[in-house]
């Protein structure tokens, strides 16, 4: 609600002088693609970068990814944290830098995804659904190909421009106000059923 939304106090930007502090929140489950996360965070030790994970949720794919971490020695840099209360997603989101979400399921209203914007996350999301229409290429970067290497290469191109970074940022935060007003129900209804060809 408006309410809610005003009463977040949103994500600092980040600078290059501190740990990068990167989140996913969702289901762990095949199509949510969480292992192109990890992956990419073996990308990203190779590459020197100073940063850290937190992946908030559950599901049938959590052992692997776990294995996964431990398999490419990511332990210090990766967090698990299971089913989080929803108030608690957003104190995450809110001490973050960037929202990652390389799904690859056909996403319906990404709600999880207005709030990372309402705490004023730039994002890496997806170029599915309404997911385009909702960042804009001004609230974060699309991502065509959902691989580890695509979703490494976006966050160096956020690392290499922290100006953008945090303007995309403010950028979320204020598109997030009208994405959560009751007004737009009946445009995102509209672009998705552009985006499923239902219409």
């Amino acid at each position: 609600t408006a309410y809610e939304w005003s009463n977040i106090k949103p994500a600092k930007p980040w600078s290059a002088s501190e740990k990068l502090k990167l989140i996913y929140a969702g289901r762990l489950s095949k199509n949510k693609n969480v292992d192109s996360i990890i992956i990419a965070a073996d990308f990203l030790i190779r590459s020197n970068i100073n940063f850290h994970i937190d992946i908030l949720g559950s599901g049938n794919q959590s052992s692997y990814l776990k294995f996964l971490t431990m398999k490419f020695k990511l332990q210090d840099h990766i967090t698990f944290h299971g089913s989080v209360h929803h108030k608690d997603v957003i104190k995450y989101f809110c001490k973050s830098h960037l929202f990652l979400f390389p799904t690859k399921t056909k996403e319906g209203f990404p709600k999880v995804l207005i709030e990372a914007m309402a705490c004023g996350l730039p994002s890496i999301a997806t170029e599915v659904s309404v997911i385009p229409y909702l960042i804009n290429e001004k609230c974060g970067i699309t991502l065509g190909k959902t691989d580890p290497k695509s979703v490494y290469k976006s966050i160096i191109k956020m690392l290499n421009n922290p100006h953008l970074m945090k303007s995309m940022g403010k950028e979320a935060r204020i598109r997030s106000k009208s994405y959560i007003m009751e007004r737009w129900i009946k445009i995102i209804r509209k672009r998705l059923n552009t985006a499923w060809s239902l219409s």
